[in-house]
């Protein structure tokens, strides 16, 4: 029988060594429980991290680790806040294998996918040399993902402007540039309407003007307006000053102005002014010249005939110099000096009322009964009209589609139309703000696609009359509605002072290679928030929890 000194040696031996396992287990429970906690929250954090990486990233430009990572370390910290060192990995990839179930319509979506990796140091709060516990530093490691679908899920209301300029019918890198912005636009808008069919489109081709279509026809015309209740506003605004472009008869123009409340002699003879220099023309440099270029020279007090006489008249009405002055009409002595635009009133009063069918500017109409040799200058403002009778181009208004083939009929048209023309492209951004005319969607996006510099400074001009700050206003209505601008350089980096106050740096994408002409439009118009994913990146080797060593 063991002596009672004994028993109690062997007893306090027992004692020690349960109490070692008890504070052990005690040890081993606490910090596991801890850090099984620490990891659930790192992965909470690492959610939100995810969704604010994808929100914060410039889905436009190369990836940048320097403008995402303090965005994420923020929330990390924010759920994590007890670690003495952490380790973030952030990496964007693009993908399109991702499949969307629609009840109705599964399709496959593109989006950019964001792995964000952390590992948190944590130190212990039991740690012996002699028992089993967690080693001193203990690091969680977990895994976020999150992603922002190229062309979004939700409804849009976007309007593209686009460049007909002859030049388009050139090529980039081997790819022709018009029939690669017709592809693009058919691809773009096929993969946002799948998306959500709530979305709209509209399209507005530009050269010098703009083609627009009225219930009664097409129109070339502009929407730069003059001064407000100016005559040349009067004048130039009515909407019917196509039809004294087809009046060949001076008597007939005259009674026209006096039917239409033009009956002061300078207001006639600016309607007179107009209509000379929408049609005139030099066909060679010493003769030939129609009667409406001898009418333009007569009106503004140069001579006629004659060897002094070979000036080529350069056909723009935005571009008429303002140097001339009116100076005879009908007999009468005049001296009215051109004031042709007020770009103070256009950059910032176009757009006080979005109005269904603005008011454009000396417009011609397409169709009407011309004389042969005194046709309006069609070609050198917009386009001629094919066989088929419809211009070379023209605007399709912003509108819903009520089904997948009413969208194929749009990009029909699209595809159709033909390039020709100079580079006026503030024509185009003037138009599109009215394209939103009752739009209802929450986000609304112009994107401009140009492959050339403006054939003047007129935009620059626009733009430091507060043009693109006007737009912007009116069309997000005070933080009602979500809008974008951005402009798509087709084989040419649009740089420069005017490009980058209107768009910002950020929002002009350059695009040489003509096959991602798509991909980079996409890109653009990406929701807003990201979405999350699958927790962890199959990509990854880490593990959840692990020891530092």
């Amino acid at each position: 029988m063991m002596k009672r000194n004994s028993q109690k040696g062997a007893a306090a031996i027992w004692y020690v060594f349960v109490m070692g396992i008890m504070m052990s287990f005690g040890a081993l429970g606490i910090e596991g429980a801890r850090y099984i906690t620490k990891k659930a929250r790192l992965g909470d954090g690492l959610e939100a991290a995810a969704i604010a990486v994808s929100t914060a990233d410039r889905v436009n430009q190369d990836f940048s680790l320097n403008r995402v990572k303090p965005v994420a370390e923020n929330w990390v910290k924010h759920y994590v806040n007890d670690s003495t060192k952490l380790e973030l990995d952030i990496k964007r990839k693009e993908d399109k294998k991702i499949q969307n179930y629609n009840p109705l319509s599964p399709y496959e979506v593109a989006y950019y996918r964001y792995d964000v990796t952390a590992r948190t140091e944590h130190k212990s709060w039991f740690n012996f040399n002699s028992w089993a516990s967690f080693d001193p530093d203990v690091v969680v490691v977990n895994t976020g993902t999150s992603g922002r679908i190229k062309g979004g899920h939700e409804p849009v209301d976007l309007v593209f402007v686009a460049d007909f300029s002859g030049s388009m019918t050139n090529n980039s890198n081997g790819k022709n540039k018009l029939d690669s912005l017709q592809t693009a636009i058919k691809e773009v808008s096929t993969a946002i309407y799948k998306a959500n069919d709530q979305s709209t489109f509209g399209f507005i081709p530009f050269t010098k003007r703009i083609i627009n279509k009225r219930s009664d026809g097409y129109y070339c015309s502009s929407p730069l307006l003059s001064s407000k209740n100016s005559d040349f506003d009067k004048i130039k605004s009515n909407k019917e000053f196509y039809q004294l472009l087809s009046i060949y008869s001076f008597d007939e123009r005259y009674q026209w102005y006096v039917n239409h409340g033009f009956k002061t002699t300078r207001q006639q003879a600016i309607g007179e002014y107009y209509v000379a220099l929408s049609k005139a023309q030099e066909k060679t440099n010493y003769q030939r010249q129609n009667q409406s270029y001898r009418d333009y020279r007569e009106i503004i007090g140069k001579c006629i005939y004659g060897h002094r006489c070979n000036k080529s008249v350069r056909n723009k009405l935005d571009e008429v110099n303002n140097k001339d002055h009116i100076k005879n009409y009908n007999g009468y002595e005049l001296d009215i000096s051109i004031n042709n635009v007020d770009l103070e009133r256009t950059a910032k009063r176009s757009f006080d009322v979005l109005m269904k069918e603005p008011i454009f500017s000396t417009a011609f109409k397409y169709g009407e009964q011309y004389d042969r040799d005194e046709m309006p200058l069609f070609g050198s403002y917009c386009a001629y009209w094919d066989r088929d009778g419809l211009p070379s181009y023209y605007t399709l208004k912003r509108t819903n589609f009520l089904n997948e083939s009413d969208l194929k009929a749009f990009n029909r048209k699209v595809k159709k139309m033909t390039a020709g023309g100079g580079t006026d492209m503030y024509q185009g951004l003037l138009a599109a703000p009215h394209e939103f005319y009752a739009a209802e969607n929450k986000n609304r996006y112009i994107i401009v696609l140009s492959d050339g510099e403006e054939n003047n400074n007129t935009f620059s001009q626009l733009v430091g009359k507060g043009l693109c700050k006007t737009i912007n206003d009116k069309l997000k209505e005070n933080g009602k509605y979500s809008f974008k601008m951005f402009v798509v350089g087709i084989g040419f980096n649009p740089s420069g002072t005017a490009y980058n106050t209107c768009f910002g740096k950020e929002n002009i994408i350059p695009v040489y290679d003509m096959g991602m002409l798509t991909d980079k439009i996409l890109g653009l118009i990406t929701d807003d928030i990201g979405h999350n994913f699958d927790r962890y990146n199959k990509d990854s080797n880490v593990t959840p929890v692990g020891r530092h060593h």
